[in-house]
């Protein structure tokens, strides 16, 4: 497909980040009240009926996969050992064997969750029409110890309920697989005591509602734990992202939930999209290119290097040289990196905004919110580098989140 390269470029420009971010997830995740294992009971693989009949049609399906750095690769000793390629293999092996053909697509950003997933899967993956989605947020989406547990469950809910209504919008007979990923820490406070983690709990809920084909390796790896197949270094080297042992775990815990899939008779009909099971706030999300209306020199696509899946960005090394643009949405969020002032008129007011990205040693972008009461809905917004001590002045805009309906 033509936007692999580019995706492929993300990937490998954000992968210090990812294992950085990642580690620092998992290490917080909270010790709670949790369901147990033996409650918690898998969707099966009928909603890939649709799926199937494609397949079995001899049609082209495209496989798309949405996570966190563990879609990326992070771990594995080579590209070709991660998950992602090892279980796209298996199953349009499988599609071969039946006749048919497929391409798959990867999406992974490393350090992010469902959340962010939300606002990119539209521009960054529904654009290709994929007929199976999977999603691996079970570790990205674990609640961290510093804020409340229970607000970020909902957020958790909200965030992959986004990333399904958006995909069952665009196309009702997607097939949708949410892969539970672990980590050394969820294995010791949780999968050691027949639990599960507060994320696979909230992901869970959102499976139920939907219907959705679940894959939980937490179980799997306690069994391996015990009976002495690998030990917890062995599996999770740096105690986030899984060795080449880790990642084959990943991939055949997926495929076992997928294969059966094939021989799933189609729906009737098309199901209704269910009532919310939560507040919607990504029901609308969605990532927007710049595009600029007005610029003093200094600003230049940089496509010629790669492009953030679909989405241009912006770079300038010269201070006080300005961009224009005109963000349009609720909750608009400005992603950026770099030392930049910001500058935008809501109600007469004039507003200006400093901002500078993550430390050095952090690839991926920073993203920030402009003030509920001044945002900037259909409004000019300037962006301009600010000067540095070194003299050597850089920024960069990539795009825009918002919630804003098609």
């Amino acid at each position: 497909m033509g936007n692999k390269r580019p995706i492929r470029s993300l990937l490998l420009r954000l992968l210090p980040a990812a294992i950085a971010a990642s580690i620092w997830l998992s290490a917080t995740c909270i010790a709670q009240d949790s369901q147990k294992i033996e409650d918690i009971k898998l969707v099966g693989s009928e909603n890939l009926g649709f799926f199937a009949e494609k397949v079995r049609k001899r049609e082209p399906v495209i496989i798309a996969y949405l996570g966190g750095s563990i879609t990326v690769g992070s771990g594995a000793s080579q590209y070709g050992n991660n998950y992602y390629w090892k279980s796209r293999t298996a199953i349009i092996d499988e599609i071969k064997k039946r006749g048919g053909s497929a391409e798959s697509l990867n999406v992974g950003i490393g350090g992010t969750g469902s959340a962010y997933g939300a606002y990119r899967i539209g521009s960054q993956l529904l654009v290709n029409k994929p007929d199976l989605l999977i999603v691996e947020f079970a570790v990205n989406d674990c609640p961290d110890k510093r804020e409340d547990a229970l607000a970020q469950k909902k957020e958790v809910v909200d965030g992959m309920e986004g990333i399904v209504r958006q995909a069952l919008k665009q196309n009702p007979k997607i097939g949708i697989v949410f892969l539970y990923t672990s980590a050394a820490a969820f294995q010791k406070q949780y999968y050691s005591k027949g639990l599960v983690t507060p994320s696979v709990e909230a992901h869970h809920s959102v499976a139920l509602h939907y219907g959705i084909t679940e894959a939980i390796s937490g179980s799997q790896i306690d069994e391996g734990l015990k009976d002495g197949t690998f030990n917890l270094e062995a599996f999770f080297p740096d105690g986030t992202h899984p060795s080449d042992i880790g990642h084959d775990l990943y991939a055949k815990t997926l495929t076992s939930a997928i294969l059966p899939g094939f021989d799933q008779p189609a729906p009737a009909s098309v199901k209704a999209l269910p009532p919310l099971l939560g507040s919607g706030k990504y029901e609308n999300a969605r990532l927007d290119s710049i595009v600029p209306t007005a610029s003093s020199g200094g600003w230049a696509s940089n496509k010629e290097q790669w492009n953030w899946n679909g989405v241009e960005i912006w770079t300038c090394n010269v201070a006080e040289k300005p961009i224009s643009f005109i963000p349009k949405g609720n909750g608009i969020q400005l992603i950026f990196m770099g030392k930049i002032k910001v500058k935008w008129t809501v109600d007469g007011n004039d507003n200006v905004q400093e901002l500078t990205s993550h430390a050095a040693g952090m690839p991926m972008p920073s993203v920030w919110t402009f003030p509920a009461d001044k945002n900037p809905d259909g409004k000019t917004v300037s962006v301009e580098v600010v000067s540095t001590p070194d003299g050597q002045p850089h920024g960069e805009v990539w795009g825009i989140f918002s919630t804003r309906k098609p």
